[in-house]
């Protein structure tokens, strides 16, 4: 059983699965958080948009809801952090964006 681990570990390692397997995470990750911390009038304001080679895309409606989710950024790092240590969040990019371009 630990062969079959072992090989499905460097099988997926090869196919590059690993690293968006982790950016996965992250997103899901930052969505959670600023789900959890954001006002209920805030949500659909922000978008996580992506993560890529150690950056952070998120998407704001207006610059209320951009400065609301910079001074989160220190709790989405950890967060992201905190659920995939692997995960290297360099920079986290808050932008102001039409929401129609990232409807879920």
């Amino acid at each position: 059983m630990l062969e079959l681990k072992s090989m499905l570990q460097k099988a997926i390692g090869r196919a590059g699965l690993t690293r968006q397997i982790s950016a996965s995470s992250a997103v899901m990750t930052a969505r959670q958080f600023l789900q959890a911390a954001l006002v209920k009038e805030m949500q659909g304001m922000v978008r996580v948009v992506s993560f890529h080679q150690g950056l952070l895309r998120i998407a704001c409606k207006n610059s209320v809801a951009a400065h609301e989710v910079t001074l989160l950024e220190p709790g989405i790092r950890e967060a992201i952090i905190t659920m995939d240590p692997r995960a290297d969040v360099k920079t986290i990019l808050v932008q102001i964006r039409s929401m129609e371009e990232y409807e879920l």
